[in-house]
């Protein structure tokens, strides 16, 4: 008897380390991680944007230029022979948890100018602002955008592009914490417990995006935002295109909570539809990574929605393949080369 609880008290006292040990690495972690990405932005100077990137801003490795985008610097006269296509979107696209280099924007111009060899050059711009919504992309286009006299822009949209505020924030996943006793202690103050809580969270997180999905006033501002901000671009003689950006939990774990999953595809198609009755051409990126998922097992999130850097690198090749297929896409390129052609 004395020696099964000397056993006992061994195994309960080697659990003890282990979950000891994981937390300190848990925290060092934390603190070895970047600093809130609030310093990145400023009040924006355009009344109907809430904050926009600095200017010129240096962080570690992430970079701004003088027109605001994450980006090298661009010069706004682009020269006659460059195909210049425009990324427009959130936090998805900005990806501040992964290096400049990483970026599905940065993937896809080093591929295209691979391809075509300098003939047309190749410019893929990072659009991208933490926090926006469908609500702010055409003023921000107006602003930000147009002046580098982009040939094509793209919309990355994600499931919260519904309202202003995003829920999928980066290295926030969103959750609530009990309201009293030791559960709200621990998941304060534990970085391994709050983990575990953020897990358990997932399907609350698919939840609150089903509940933005019901409003119908809401998806019906949503539609009028994009469709005003497809006019825009089209009135100025450009192609727009939409790429959907899926969630983790279409993506990685739809067999987990499969009624969940199913209720956000109805709503997607819903979208899909409404899109290609407008004719709006539109990429859903989900079957490509779900596949890529199932094969090759390797994480593409670093959270419920943000791209680590294997998710921004095979979400550059899918919207990559897609795009040089599009008819648009090979009249610009045709274009392009005519123009040096000509210059020449």
């Amino acid at each position: 008897m004395r020696r099964t609880l000397i056993n006992l008290l061994l195994a309960l006292a080697a659990v003890m380390v282990c979950l000891i040990l994981t937390e300190v690495g848990l925290r060092i972690y934390n603190l070895a991680r970047p600093r809130s990405h609030i310093e990145c932005y400023e009040s924006s100077p355009i009344p109907d944007l809430p904050h926009i990137t600095r200017a010129n801003f240096t962080r570690g490795d992430f970079h701004t230029n003088s027109g605001r985008l994450r980006d090298s610097e661009i010069p706004l006269d682009k020269p006659a022979e460059t195909l210049r296509l425009a990324m427009v979107g959130n936090s998805m696209t900005i990806g501040h948890s992964v290096k400049q280099g990483e970026l599905y924007t940065e993937v896809m111009e080093r591929d295209l100018k691979a391809r075509f060899q300098g003939h047309p050059k190749a410019d893929v711009l990072n659009a991208g602002q933490l926090g926006y919504s469908i609500v702010h992309f055409l003023p921000f286009t107006r602003e930000f955008v147009y002046p580098y006299h982009p040939d094509f822009v793209v919309y990355q949209f994600c499931w919260n592009d519904i309202e202003a505020s995003s829920l999928m924030r980066v290295r926030k996943v969103p959750y609530q914490l009990p309201k009293s006793g030791p559960v709200r202690l621990l998941a304060r103050h534990s970085h391994l417990f709050g983990n575990m809580m953020r897990l358990r969270d997932m399907s609350k997180f698919a939840r609150n995006l089903l509940v933005m999905y019901d409003d119908s006033l809401a998806v019906e501002g949503f539609y009028k935002d994009l469709f005003a901000w497809e006019d825009s671009v089209r009135s100025r003689g450009l192609p727009f295109a939409m790429v959907i950006f899926p969630n983790v939990l279409e993506v990685q774990v739809p067999d987990r909570y499969p009624d969940l999953v199913q209720e956000l595809l109805a709503k997607k198609e819903k979208i899909l539809e409404r899109c290609r009755q407008r004719g709006l051409p539109v990429l859903d990126l989900t079957d490509s990574l779900a596949d890529n998922y199932r094969r090759h097992h390797k994480d593409l999130y670093l959270d419920f929605g943000h791209f680590n850097a294997r998710g921004h690198a095979l979400a550059a090749e899918v919207i990559e393949n897609w795009l040089i297929r599009r008819p648009e896409f090979q009249d610009l390129v045709q274009n392009s080369i005519s123009r040096n052609e000509s210059i020449e």
